[in-house]
């Protein structure tokens, strides 16, 4: 099956490919699913994938889309309502991709969850604003833009070190992404 993952960045899909490497991650939580696409790219990198989306019909889309595939479990609903059922069933280390935004943001909501719950936590933030790169697209929630000072104050919960980064590059699509890691 051959369908869009990842907005079409190649990059971007090489880079989370290796931070779920440098992070030994077991269990990816994917909030969006669209489709399927990036789900299933995902479901290569880690034993495990937990995804989440509110559309129906995407989900049912998405459905169709993985059914063969044994290490995927899809949730249908919101994300701030569903995360708290998928923390216990996780192994750690566990990469967060981050991309539900239909008809408003859960991403706050989702950051403080994940805050409280998982020690070290890998988070990936998708259609996020890359400082001096205008050329990568970004979202926005009531006109503000998804960025750095936005979230900061839900990311200083998160009880360990932690750094973060951005990408730098993309192909396809080209949207911006912030990576939030342990230090």
């Amino acid at each position: 099956m051959d369908i869009e993952k990842f907005a079409y960045d190649t990059l971007l899909e090489e880079q989370v490919r290796g931070v779920c490497r440098d992070y030994s991650i077991k269990n990816i939580v994917e909030t969006g699913t669209w489709i399927g696409g990036t789900t299933q790219a995902l479901s290569t990198m880690a034993e495990h994938v937990y995804t989440i989306e509110i559309n129906k019909e995407f989900y049912d889309t998405a459905k169709t889309n993985l059914n063969r595939y044994s290490n995927i479990t899809q949730y249908l609903g919101s994300s701030v309502n569903i995360l708290p059922y998928i923390f216990p069933l996780l192994n750690y280390p566990t990469f967060f991709y981050l991309d539900a935004h239909w008809g408003g943001t859960p991403l706050l909501t989702e950051i403080d969850l994940i805050a409280k719950a998982v020690p070290n936590p890998v988070i990936m933030i998708h259609d996020f604003q890359v400082p001096n790169r205008p050329e990568l697209k970004w979202d926005n929630y009531n006109c503000q833009p998804y960025c750095f000072e936005w979230i900061k104050p839900h990311l200083d919960n998160i009880k360990t070190p932690w750094r973060h980064f951005y990408n730098s590059e993309a192909t396809g699509c080209k949207v911006g992404v912030i990576f939030i890691v342990p230090k």
